[in-house]
């Protein structure tokens, strides 16, 4: 009896958010194939654009059983600026300048 095979691959397997890659496949012996959990050709690729890291389960059942192949995809999310809080920027030059005016005052007191 044929020996049931997958192969399964991706061109990249860490992309940059944004960015895309395929998957590829192909099998040979198989009663069919699913790809997570949808059907596809045995033979066949595939545009991917994850947003996050994301795992994709190839399973192709034959008669002995399955064979099931996963590909993960890692994405680089870019780490967005600290945000400022303007607020408290504000009240800190706002004490300081109170503070400056006061040392003006007392200067002029002496």
């Amino acid at each position: 009896l044929p020996i049931p095979f997958v192969n399964f691959a991706a061109d990249s397997y860490m992309i940059n958010l944004g960015e895309c890659t395929f998957l590829h496949w192909d099998s040979g012996n198989i009663l069919s194939i699913s790809l997570d959990g949808i059907p596809v050709t045995g033979s066949e690729s595939l545009k991917v654009c994850p947003t996050e890291l994301t795992t994709y389960t190839l399973v192709a059942r034959h008669s002995e059983g399955q064979i099931t192949k996963t590909v993960v995809i890692g994405v680089n999310v870019p780490t967005p600026p600290p945000s400022v809080d303007w607020k408290a920027r504000f009240k800190e030059f706002l004490d300081a300048l109170v503070a400056m005016i006061n040392r003006i005052r007392e200067s002029w007191n002496v």
